[in-house]
């Protein structure tokens, strides 16, 4: 794990008065990033966390935050996998049930209404006991009444779909005979980070791209000869 020159890693002392919650998402957010922003190897991916990061360990155990197991990087992943899934299902759950209760008023701005108009639906809601009536008010003479019922209709529209513009593509690079990518099978792959190293000077250049990686490094390839 790169550190900046003179960084200096500090967390919040087990002993300051905060929550429980507050010093179990700590260790746990820190797991998370750190497993993410760790290569995948043959070395690291049975080894724990601890062991792949160290510095980050030992603030966290000046700290007092140190679980009492910690995860392999194996491990954590799956652990940010399942979690992931977890908060999807929730918030698509939430979402669904959102729209099935939200009820919006479109109503024109007048000088001439005794109370807001806000206060008018909930007396009504309160005297009718209307318990399930959500109620969404757009604001500032409703200019922006358009773009909230555009975003409800494209979130309903688009739900579940993905843009196969960015879809991995099969290989099709002209093989010396092997029938090996030169690309290590991604070469027709959409948003990438990759780092190219100069076989003259030796210096390296990282940088990423929604393009297909390919035509990327051929562009690339173009630019230095010029």
């Amino acid at each position: 794990m790169h550190l900046k020159p003179n960084q200096q890693l500090k967390y919040l002392n087990a002993d300051s008065i905060h929550t429980k919650a507050c010093f179990q998402a700590i260790p746990s957010g820190v797991y998370k990033r750190l497993s993410k922003l760790t290569t995948i190897t043959e070395t690291y991916k049975n080894l724990p966390l601890d062991k792949i990061c160290p510095q980050h360990f030992q603030a966290l155990q000046h700290a007092g935050l140190v679980t009492k197991k910690v995860p392999t990087l194996t491990e954590q992943l799956q652990y940010n996998k399942e979690a992931k899934t977890l908060k999807q299902a929730k918030d698509n759950s939430n979402n669904k049930r959102n729209r099935r209760r939200t009820t919006f008023f479109c109503i024109g701005y007048s000088n001439i209404w005794s109370k807001p108009v806000h206060s008018i639906i909930k007396s009504i809601k309160d005297k009718f006991n209307l318990q399930w009536l959500r109620v969404s008010m757009s604001c500032h003479r409703f200019t922006n009444l358009r773009e909230i019922f555009q975003r409800d209709l494209s979130r309903k529209l688009t739900g579940g779909l993905t843009s196969q513009d960015f879809e991995p593509l099969p290989c099709n690079c002209r093989t010396s005979g092997d029938g090996t990518c030169g690309y290590n099978n991604t070469c027709r792959n959409s948003i990438v980070v990759y780092k190219v190293k100069c076989n003259n000077t030796g210096k390296v250049y990282i940088e990423n791209t929604q393009q297909k990686f390919k035509p990327e490094c051929n562009n690339i390839s173009m630019k230095s000869k010029s």
